[in-house]
């Protein structure tokens, strides 16, 4: 069923902000309708009191908005997967995003009439995949589909490697193609970003506590890498701020070098330590906080 923004979707959850009130029509001579006398004159007259809603629009709004994960659906662009072996174009997806302002516009025009069987119809907006046809990628598909998707999550103050693989017939499922002005196809291909995700958040709870990736960072690495017709990257493994016992003969830049960390941002992270002794604890960055510290760093010498 559509409707002039686009097409509708029922939604039958609990809508806590309609409020049934009886509400009988205004009669000549019979007082006010909306308060207890006129119900008593409308009820002498004989006049059938049909009960009405009343909305509150802005927690109607506010519930709406809480509802666009569970109803709206990203586009997906066409794309390749691997099909007993061989790599066939797959069609694009169409998206849907929700039309809050058209809902409440409907609640508004006739809400007894919207919710009469229970159930509210959502204005959804068709979102179109920017690319339509993967076919051109098909070729450049077969022989990336012949290798595994290879991730090397790099922890760098522990030098240790997390290796995930995926087969060609997983990774495959969120290939797609993907608008590209610098390609003579006008395209490449790329990894659908919320499959992706999904997988690397998963992926991350595997990883010791107190540590993590960058998801989208890694994210873009893996598209960037497959653009280039690569499909083995690496990417970092952060840790939580953590302390570091100073060692006998440790200074700053072997502490830096040590770990993987520009010792200028281990400085800017302890500020008024100017010297380091055995058994001294100091604090070691990680992640944005670096970008922090170096710019703490070099305001604080400009």
């Amino acid at each position: 069923m559509a409707t002039g923004a686009g097409a509708l979707t029922r939604a039958t959850r609990g809508l806590p902000w309609i409020a049934p009130r009886l509400l009988p029509p205004r009669m000549p001579g019979a007082g006010n309708a909306d308060g207890v006398l006129g119900g008593i004159e409308a009820l002498l007259y004989g006049v059938q009191i049909e009960p009405r809603l009343i909305i509150d629009m802005q927690q109607a709004s506010l519930r709406l908005e809480a509802l666009r994960d569970v109803v709206e659906q990203p586009a997906v662009n066409a794309g390749v997967r691997l099909v007993d072996g061989q790599a066939l174009a797959v069609p694009p997806v169409q998206g849907r995003v929700l039309d809050i302002p058209a809902t409440l516009e409907r609640l508004q025009i006739d809400a007894a009439g919207e919710l009469a069987d229970g159930a509210l119809d959502l204005v959804m907006i068709p979102v179109a995949p920017a690319v339509t046809d993967a076919t051109p990628l098909v070729q450049q598909a077969s022989a990336l589909l012949s290798s595994p998707l290879m991730i090397d999550a790099y922890d760098p103050i522990n030098d240790q490697s997390a290796m995930w693989s995926l087969t060609p017939q997983e990774w495959s499922q969120w290939l797609v193609a993907s608008p590209d002005t610098l390609n003579p196809l006008g395209l490449s291909l790329a990894l659908d970003e919320h499959g992706l995700r999904g997988y690397l958040e998963a992926q991350a709870t595997l990883l010791p506590g107190g540590t993590s990736i960058d998801v989208e960072d890694t994210i873009q690495r893996v598209n960037t890498a497959l653009a280039a017709h690569q499909l083995s990257i690496w990417t970092r493994v952060y840790h939580a701020l953590t302390l570091y016992t100073v060692q006998s003969g440790d200074t700053f830049s072997s502490i830096g070098y040590q770990l993987g960390i520009p010792y200028p941002w281990i400085q800017a992270a302890n500020p008024g330590v100017t010297s380091l002794n055995p058994g001294q604890q100091i604090t070691i960055p990680r992640g944005m906080t670096w970008y922090l510290c170096l710019w703490c760093a070099i305001n604080a010498s400009s």
